[in-house]
């Protein structure tokens, strides 16, 4: 008759193989997830009331898509840097993925309702430029992971070409993006003769949006001339730069 500890030892083996088995089953669920819902809304808004002005969450989610957006970026880069074919692959597949989580966190603001018609109007046009960017990153960037996956070296002539002229449209769409999104944060003004220069937002609001931006690592002078500089870096700069000018006055400033 086997002792005690035999049959505890048994036990513990059996819920350890319980363990991994749960483990590889849920490893599987998420390898055949869509990246888009993997993708998490920005932490500071994650408790937020769901009545919060739109524009201040649209703004939010923006940052949040503007940072993966620049890591599908470096893993791009990364993988155009690596010699070793699989590495190459992975890396971009990688950022496909970010892309796509970059789509998801804006692309639902294309049809979102402010508190009036001009903030709607901005943060509909920006949330339009910013999906638009991203699904032509998408768009591009799934090409060499397909031709890759075949064993091609790459992408023919004119392919690269075109892939080269979309992002640059691209690039164009995300700057659109950021100059609509800090639009949708200044108020209305009364009449044509008042100047807009007063934000929608508290001081506290204002400075959380810009200590946001600096957790994420962007900066409001990017280094134009670096390689490892991309569109995402600009756009965020544009909202770094608005969101610091003293010109433009928090709604409980005098």
């Amino acid at each position: 008759m086997a002792g005690s500890g035999e049959i505890m030892a048994k036990r513990g083996s059996r819920t350890r193989l319980s363990v991994a088995l749960l483990l590889c089953a849920a490893l599987i669920a998420v390898a055949h997830t869509p990246a888009a819902a993997l993708c998490m809304p920005p932490m500071e808004v994650a408790g937020a009331a769901p009545e919060a002005a739109i524009n201040h969450r649209y703004v939010w989610f923006l940052i949040e898509s503007l940072a993966h957006a620049r890591l599908g970026w470096q893993e791009a880069d990364s993988g155009a840097d690596s010699q070793n074919p699989a590495v190459r692959l992975a890396d971009l597949k990688l950022a496909v993925d970010d892309f796509q989580c970059a789509v998801s966190l804006v692309q639902t603001f294309q049809s979102a309702r402010g508190s009036d018609e001009y903030t709607t109007r901005a943060v509909q046009a920006s949330a339009t430029a910013a999906t638009a960017a991203y699904k032509a990153f998408v768009t591009g960037f799934q090409q060499w992971v397909t031709a890759l996956s075949r064993g091609q070296a790459g992408l023919p002539l004119e392919a690269a070409a075109d892939f080269k002229v979309q992002n640059e449209k691209a690039a164009e769409f995300l700057i659109h993006a950021a100059s609509a999104a800090f639009f949708a944060l200044l108020k209305p003004p009364p009449d044509s003769k008042t100047p807009m220069d007063r934000l929608s937002l508290t001081r506290p609001h204002r400075a959380a949006l810009v200590d946001g931006l600096e957790s994420r690592r962007f900066r409001p002078d990017p280094d134009q001339q670096s390689p490892d500089t991309h569109s995402p870096d600009f756009a965020a700069a544009i909202l770094y730069q608005a969101l610091s000018n003293p010109k433009y006055k928090a709604v409980d400033e005098p």
